[in-house]
């Protein structure tokens, strides 16, 4: 049974209540070095509107400076951020609540808890995610494999 001033008790109101702790990661690539960072915590829910800054800010981040890092580092934990930002950025309220009440308990309260809806503005943060694609995709067009020349 859960203590009723405890911080576990807190966390489980907090996510049944339809909230969760949201982060967004990003990644920034030099040479050799790839750094997997994020723009902070933050509580999302119908209390609290998902914010769509941090999100369009790590997407454009790593798709102009994630995928410089060599030997391919850059581009496969760039692959995996701009995979998290497109559902809105990396959902860590599980990672509490087993540390808090263990797994079969998180996995109870999280199926049975109402989910945030995502921000209106998502389409602008998976069309910067795409953008690379559609860049590579034009390039591929024009190039001719017969003769080897860009047109």
């Amino acid at each position: 049974m859960l203590d009723h001033e405890s911080p576990t008790n807190d966390t489980v109101r907090m996510v049944m209540g339809g909230q969760r702790l949201i982060q967004f990661p990003y990644v920034v690539s030099i040479i050799f070095i790839s750094f997997h960072r994020t723009m902070g915590v933050v509580k999302v829910g119908e209390d609290a509107p998902w914010p769509l800054w941090p999100l369009i800010r790590a997407s454009l981040v790593t798709v102009l400076f994630g995928w410089w890092g060599l030997p391919l580092s850059g581009g496969i934990t760039s692959i995996v951020t701009l995979a998290q930002l497109w559902k809105g950025g990396q959902d860590i309220t599980r990672l509490l609540l087993i540390q808090s009440v263990g797994h079969p308990e998180t996995r109870r309260i999280l199926t049975s808890a109402p989910k945030p809806a995502l921000p209106r503005g998502m389409w602008l943060v998976r069309l910067i995610i795409l953008s690379p694609l559609a860049v590579l995709g034009a390039g591929v067009a024009y190039f001719d494999l017969t003769n080897g020349r860009f047109y």
